[in-house]
């Protein structure tokens, strides 16, 4: 009978081991932040980002009058060309501090909403944060082994041009980048962030 009582403390003190040892991976799960990556320097946050594709900005003067331009009106719906140049197919965002230091590692995202193409991010808390975004790279890799440190090393990198890059190809998506300065807080009815992207690449029409 003593034998059994202390098979029964036993198991009873195995039990309270696990309980406990239960208890503290929960504990543990809700202040582990799962959408954290390796070179964030703050927790993250989801955060609604609004993407805006500017008028193509004209510079210089037409040498003829019938070479038309979308930056001086011509700008039809359903233009092809403009469809293509204005389309979204993913994004890298990166997010520095006041100091121009790295805030979270870099994000790639897909754009898959037609929605005023909006879709939600993660950023960190930030006063005057720097927030960039660099449109249609259409690789998920491409930043990894890009030292982007910091803003200044961001603004500074010269993406490659090539004879297979320069052109526009069917599927294939202009270069665009677009950055905002902004405190970001964490708040339940935060607005969207708005991004104006501009298109990295000059278009010439000529005629002869």
């Amino acid at each position: 009978m003593a034998v059994f009582a202390k098979l029964i403390n036993i198991s009873a003190t195995a039990l309270l081991l696990m309980t406990a040892s239960c208890s503290d991976e929960r504990f543990n799960d809700t202040i582990i932040d799962t959408d954290a990556l390796p070179g964030d320097r703050a927790e993250t946050f989801e955060v609604p980002l609004r993407l805006h594709t500017d008028k193509p900005t004209l510079i210089g003067k037409p040498l003829v009058n019938d070479i038309p331009s979308r930056a001086e009106g011509d700008d039809t719906a359903d233009d092809p060309e403009k469809a293509a140049e204005e389309a979204l197919h993913d994004i890298w965002v990166f997010q520095y501090d006041n100091d121009g230091k790295q805030l979270i590692a870099p994000r790639y995202y897909e754009v898959t909403s037609t929605e005023i193409r909006k879709l939600n991010i993660r950023l960190a808390e930030g006063n005057d944060s720097r927030v960039f975004v660099l449109a249609n790279t259409c690789d998920p890799e491409w930043a990894k082994d890009k030292d982007l440190s910091t803003q200044e090393k961001f603004i500074d990198y010269k993406y490659p041009f090539t004879e297979d890059n320069v052109e526009m190809g069917e599927d294939e998506y202009l270069l665009m980048e677009g950055s905002v300065k902004d405190t970001i807080r964490k708040e339940t009815d935060l607005d969207p962030i708005d991004i104006h992207l501009t298109r990295m690449m000059a278009k010439i029409s000529f005629k002869y």
